[in-house]
């Protein structure tokens, strides 16, 4: 590992030396207009280089100035000041000097008759949106949006996907004012349309919904909102329909495959895609959108797409198609406004075969045991997935969604099993063999709907309506076969269990909730009541199960006999109604620079149960009713500096209850599993559990600096007072020894039930930081993320009274550096740590340690080929030796249009893989050793079709025809000379 952290100290080195820029000015002025003087506010200040690209831009201030730094000294540029109806100014300067003021710069009004040939302006503000022009940027035929956001000053594409305008994140990304092909991923969109079907990228100001500042005030205009960037790509008229995709085929030794397909077509208002994907390289698909992501047109920042998934156990194949439609019924839709429906299908196929092997060792005071096990299982599944969804809205306040999924699935599995007990000397304690096959089948229809009513003039209509229904049926037919043998000195007692099982469920369950914010108006009318608002809501939830069991032993003639233990039926039907009165106080201070928000909530509800179950069981019939007073209470703080943070928090309290459930109470004892007999729990009693988490995060959001900035720290603390805990009884057979004395040994058979423990609790620390920086083409990401889990849980063990303390301790560090697009390289490091202590039982400790570490590098020799290897590296105490996988690919892209690839893959070329875990648990530790994936090579072939416009070439456009963005709504709040839109 010293090789390990030496790398590691060499790219920190190479990227200070890389980053270092001795030798550069900083240029300012101010900007006004020639007839009145005026400073002009919002004109756009581009730098040109020699090559008339752009070096960087800036928008004036409201005192008309522009201030830019980082341009290399004794260089020559040429400045350019614009703004809409004046005539342009460009002058060419040299950088003589580390501070160069620029003398004033006075704008002219255009005469409205004469002629003014200018060149084109890459970036310009037009009003409050800022409009980013493709067609000033010379770039190959092939390039995409991405590569043309890569070249615009202030932009930066990190190597995780997101974006940034001048420091501050742009979390949404929008065609033509929608989600493109209704996906939330960006790159969907980024990575597959054209530069130049790109009429437009304009980059606006929005109130961001999702946070409790904004939701709580909207009824106050003069509140500050905190705000998000919004990116809309307008396409050009004419090129407002096409299509897209990927096909690819790829095979390799082992006789390992892989193929995808991905088509996208859409025009102006709807959308459909198609696609699918089928492997049996271990490589997960994840549905449709998963498809789309991984067969965009060109990602600069890819490592591997599609790679194996060499920690999955066993051989699998998967063959995954599917289809998804959008349709718009308004042409002019966005966010804040749309009329739309989605729908989707998705199909898997799935099959696999997977066997492990198993070395536990189990420590107990009457001496300790050795089990060797081993489980072979062949499986194969089949689902069928509908989604139908519709959303209306006018606002984020006024807004209608109904949601609807149907499912089938079908599924079968056969598994061998078994396992050997010994004593620590060796010798056969009981041994188990088995098998079963398994029919499964399951259908479910879910579905839910939202309704939100908002008007700021009238709080007596804020009403929020959510309500859901959902009704599933499962069917199983099962056939095992078990043989125990149990070893004792006086012989062998041998078990035999042979059974069918038929077991039908049904769950049908309605959910509802109903949200009234005009309760203060409703009883106080216009009483301010000192500021603090009153809300109810009224949630009610119906629950029916139903559970029919058929069992059937089996005798030497294979004839079935009704197992009366094990067949009945039952239905559990559970109501449930819970009031709640919460009480919201809210305070802000603000100003054109900084704002802050504070956010008090207290609420109180009463939860009421009534729970009946009817069984074929006479002891399991049972009526109960529970009432529950529930309390929680929450704090919030957020606080934003103009170009500079962005600081949030929350603290939050809640309380609650659990009771037992039937099965614990009265379960149905089935003895199928010898080794582990469950017979529930007497005299238990109600269970009450307090809940304690918050949550801190800053930002920096600086568009001085070329560098982010972000921490984040989560915590939470749970405790719970009478929690269900398991007591465990070791069984033992009592024999004669030679002497004629007694002797005990433990059989293997264990009878576990439930009791209640004196306490629990669990307390979880979460962290996070990360750090970008960009100068010029370079990147540097470093990111560190760490948990801490603590934990003490009560159990019994024998009738002992066991105190189990659990820590985790997780902590991983990832370094990551690109130059331009044409060197990505990446290096990081986890380890982790788990310890378990028993005080009580034998006091004994259990401890694990892992730590891996990961070293990636790409090279884009040029836009056509690309190189890339990945090495891992893991190491456990309990494995003997280190793991390294170490794959590789290498890909060309060919054609005119660089429309096809073809890709070498060579995957742990070391031949060193082993899926070994080591775990520890209550009684001991666990070795396990998996089949899994083994070394291959494979040669993939793609193809991207695309085709864009077309049909509508002869479309008229208008001034602020189908390029413009809507309307500003009346009375939208203005905050620093700029419109902010709610949607």
């Amino acid at each position: 590992m010293k090789q390990f952290f030496a790398t590691l100290i060499i790219l920190f080195t190479i990227s200070s030396n890389v980053h270092a820029q001795p030798g550069t000015g900083r240029i300012y002025g101010v900007v006004k207009d020639t007839a009145l003087g005026v400073l002009m506010e919002s004109a756009t200040v581009i730098i040109y280089k020699p090559d008339s690209s752009v070096a960087m831009f800036k928008i004036t201030d409201k005192e008309g100035r522009y201030d830019m730094t980082g341009l290399p000294l004794q260089a020559k540029y040429e400045l350019a000041v614009s703004f809409a109806g004046y005539k342009d100014v460009r002058l060419p300067f040299t950088m003589s000097a580390a501070v160069k003021k620029m003398d004033t710069i006075y704008l002219q009004v255009k005469n409205s008759d004469e002629v003014i040939v200018t060149s084109i302006s890459p970036i310009r503000m037009n009003g409050d949106t800022l409009e980013i022009n493709p067609a000033a940027f010379k770039m190959s035929n092939d390039a995409v949006a991405e590569d043309l956001l890569n070249k615009v000053p202030g932009v930066v594409i990190w190597a995780d996907g997101s974006i940034t305008m001048n420091g501050k994140p742009i979390p949404k990304v929008l065609v033509d004012g929608k989600p493109f092909l209704g996906s939330a991923d960006h790159r969907v969109a980024t990575q597959n349309l054209p530069k130049n079907i790109i009429d437009k990228i304009q980059l606006y100001n929005e109130v961001d919904m999702s946070t409790e500042a904004s939701r709580l005030q909207m009824t106050d205009a003069q509140a500050p909102k905190d705000s998000l960037l919004t990116m809309d790509i307008r396409l050009k008229a004419d090129k407002k329909n096409g299509f897209f995709g990927k096909y690819g085929a790829g095979y390799g030794t082992d006789k390992r495959y892989t193929g995808d397909i991905a088509l996208q077509f859409y025009n102006k208002q709807s959308t459909l895609a198609v696609g699918g994907g089928a492997n049996n390289i271990n490589a997960e698909i994840a549905g449709l959108n998963d498809i789309q992501r991984e067969s965009t047109f060109r990602n600069n920042y890819a490592t591997f797409r599609s790679r194996s998934n060499f920690g999955r156990n066993g051989i699998n194949r998967v063959i995954s198609p599917g289809i998804q439609f959008t349709h718009s019924f308004s042409k002019s839709e966005n966010e804040r406004r749309s009329n739309r429906i989605t729908g989707s299908y998705d199909y898997d196929n799935n099959a696999g075969n997977s066997n492990t092997q198993r070395y536990q060792e189990r420590y107990y005071d009457v001496g300790d045991q050795i089990i060797n096990s081993f489980d072979d299982n062949n499986s194969q599944s089949e689902r069928h997935v509908v989604r139908m969804n519709y959303n209306k809205s006018l606002d984020y306040n006024k807004r209608f969604i109904i949601n609807a999924t149907g499912t089938t699935n079908n599924s079968f599995a056969e598994s061998a099993n078994g396992s050997v007990i010994n004593t620590r000397d060796g010798i056969a304690v009981s041994d188990r063999n088995g098998n079963s096959q398994t029919d499964a089948s399951s259908k479910s229809f879910n579905t839910s709907f939202n309704y939100t009513n908002f008007d700021s003039d009238n709080p007596l209509k804020a009403i929020d309506v959510n309500a859901s229904f959902s009704r599933n049926e499962n069917t199983s037919d099962r056939k095992e076969n078990t043989l125990y043998n149990f070893y004792k000195v006086t012989g062998t007692e041998t078990t035999l269990i042979n059974r069918h099982s038929i077991k039908q469920t049904g769950s049908t369950s309605f959910n509802s909730a109903l949200n009234y914010n005009g309760l203060k108006r409703l009883l106080l009318g216009r009483f301010n009541f000192f500021g603090i608002d009153i809300s109810t809501s009224h949630n009610i939830s119906y629950q029916k199960n139903d559970d029919d069991n058929k069992v059937f032993d089996i005798d030497a003639s294979q004839k079935e006999n009704s197992n009366q233990n094990l067949t009945y039926n039952e239905t559990i039907a559970t109501f449930q109604y819970v009031p709640t009165l919460a009480l919201n106080k809210n305070f802000n201070k603000w100003s054109s620079r900084k704002s802050s928000f504070y956010s008090f909530r207290t609420a109180v509800n009463k939860q009421f149960i009534e729970e009946e179950n009817i069984s074929s069981r006479s002891n399991r019939n049972l009526n109960r009713t529970f009432s529950f007073l529930r309390f929680n209470a929450g704090a919030n703080y957020s606080r934003q500096v103009t170009d500079r943070y962005r600081l949030n928090g929350n603290l939050n309290y809640e309380n609650g209850y659990g009771y037992p459930s039937i099965n614990q109470i009265v379960p149905v004892v089935d003895s199928a599993n010898l080794y582990s007999l469950y017979k529930g729990g007497l005299n238990l009693i109600n269970s009450k559990n307090h809940n304690l988490n918050g949550n801190l995060s800053f930002a920096t959001n600086s568009p001085k600096k070329p560098s982010q900035f972000s921490v984040n720290i989560n915590g939470s603390f749970s405790n719970v007072s009478n929690p269900f805990a398991d007591s465990t009884l070791n069984l033992r057979d009592t024999t004669k020894d030679s002497n004629g004395l007694d002797s005990a040994y433990l059989n293997g058979k264990q009878v576990r039930y439930t009791v209640n423990g004196v306490r629990r609790y669990n307390s979880n620390v979460g962290y996070s930081t990360s750090f970008s920086r960009k100068i010029k083409g370079n990147q540097i990401q470093i990111q560190y993320n760490g948990n801490i889990n603590m934990g003490m849980s009560p159990s019994y063990i024998d009738n002992i009274s066991t105190i189990i303390n659990t820590t985790n301790f997780t902590q991983s560090l990832r370094f990551n550096y690109f130059y331009k697009t044409v060197l990505i390289t990446g290096i990081g490091a986890t380890t982790g740590a788990n310890n378990s202590r028993q005080t009580g039982y034998k006091n004994s400790r259990f401890n694990t340690r892992t730590f891996s570490g990961e070293f990636n590098v790409t090279v884009n020799v040029n836009k056509n080929t690309s190189v890339s290897s990945n090495l891992t590296y893991s190491k456990n105490n309990g494995i003997v030796k280190p793991i390294t996988i170490w794959n590789s690919n290498a890909s060309y892209r060919f054609m005119k249009s660089k429309q096809a690839e073809v890709k070498f893959t060579a995957t742990d070329i070391l031949k060193q893989f082993k899926n070994i875990s080591y775990v520890a648990n209550d009684f001991g530790v666990t070795s396990s050793v998996s089949n899994g994936l083994q070394q291959y090579f494979m040669f993939t072939l793609s193809y991207f079709p695309r085709k864009f416009g077309g049909g509508e070439g002869n479309s008229n456009r208008r001034a602020g025809g189908n390029n413009a963005r809507p309307a500003v709504p009346a009375g939208a709040p203005v905050q620093g000379g700029r419109v902010i839109r709610r949607g």
